[in-house]
């Protein structure tokens, strides 16, 4: 492992995007997984001015989510899915069809973690995968005593979690108690 102290969120996001941008060089059709959140949108905004320079060619990029709340309809504009087609796929100019994520608002929520899991494999695993840690130490929605070995499944949220992420809703009511997520197995 190798920590890299950055001065700034601007020259963090730089750093990181070279990185994707090199995957993308060595292996154009990779599959990037992404987060939700402040954190990784300067990270998002220096790949995408990377390929509108042509730095880097995106056009064969996969990309999938590494979580959902569930019941909220995809096209909520904090459902993760609308996060994710704003600020990854539209400004790196790829399509839907180039997107792949867990449905929250299946009748079988189960089924679906299952699906989504089979996906990922089938589509040859993620080759980078963003994270980052919330406030009490999670990674997707894995709480600190979340299994190594676990898969993606529905997760209640902390009353913590809902309240930091609160600030991308109207007051914290609106934020759901459930999501799908990754498990560290899967990710």
């Amino acid at each position: 492992m190798e920590v890299v102290i950055v001065p700034d969120s601007a020259a963090g996001g730089e750093l990181i995007a070279e990185a994707m941008a090199d995957l993308l060089r060595r292996k154009p059709d990779a599959l990037l997984g992404v987060a939700t959140g402040s954190t990784p949108l300067p990270i998002y905004e220096a790949l995408a001015a990377k390929v509108r320079s042509a730095d880097v060619d995106a056009s064969r990029a996969r990309i999938c989510q590494l979580d959902e709340y569930v019941g909220l309809p995809s096209g909520h504009p904090e459902s993760y899915r609308s996060v994710v087609l704003r600020e990854v796929i539209e400004p790196l100019g790829l399509t839907e069809s180039s997107f792949m994520g867990p449905d929250g608002t299946a009748d079988d929520v189960a089924a679906a973690c299952e699906a989504y899991d089979r996906a990922l494999a089938e589509a040859g695993g993620v080759d980078l995968q963003l994270l980052g840690i919330g406030t009490d130490g999670h990674i997707g929605f894995n709480e600190p005593c979340s299994s190594l070995a676990s898969r993606t499944r529905i997760k209640t949220l902390t009353e913590q979690t809902r309240q930091d992420n609160a600030r991308f809703f109207d007051s914290v009511d609106e934020v759901p108690h459930h999501v799908i997520t990754q498990g560290i197995g899967t990710i």
